[in-house]
This record gives structure tokens, C-alpha cells and sequence, in this order.
């Protein structure tokens, strides 16, 4: 899944795509499960801990 590569790039310094991946589950997530459901709140911390990995952090909420 989606979420399972983000880890994968990010270990390997790929960020971007890390990222990228990351992005596209939390709006998966979203759309399908809700803001509120535990595994959409994953997904934002997933997302986090890449953005800050790249030093942009708050970028999360953009």
C-alpha cells in the first residue's frame, strides 16, 4: 500500500517521494474514513515525520 512505501523511501533519504506517497494516503484516508478515524490521524503523523525530516514541518496543514 501507499503507506507502507512512504517508510521504505523515506529510510532510503527520498523524501520527496516519501512525501508524495504520504500525501496521497492522508487524502485516501480523508475522503474515505474521515478526519477523526484513527488511521487518517496516522497518516498525518506519517506525513509529519517526513516534512520533518525536510525541515518544513508546519507544511502539513497546507
Amino acid at each position: 500500500s501507499i503507506n507502507n512505501l512512504g517508510p521504505v523511501l523515506a529510510s532510503q533519504g527520498k523524501y520527496e517521494e516519501a512525501e508524495a506517497m504520504y500525501r496521497r494516503d492522508l487524502e485516501g484516508s480523508e475522503k474515505v474514513l474521515g478526519p477523526e478515524h484513527p488511521d487518517t490521524r496516522q497518516s498525518v503523523n506519517n506525513l509529519g515525520s517526513v516534512l520533518e525530516s525536510q525541515g518544513k514541518s508546519k507544511a502539513v496543514y497546507t
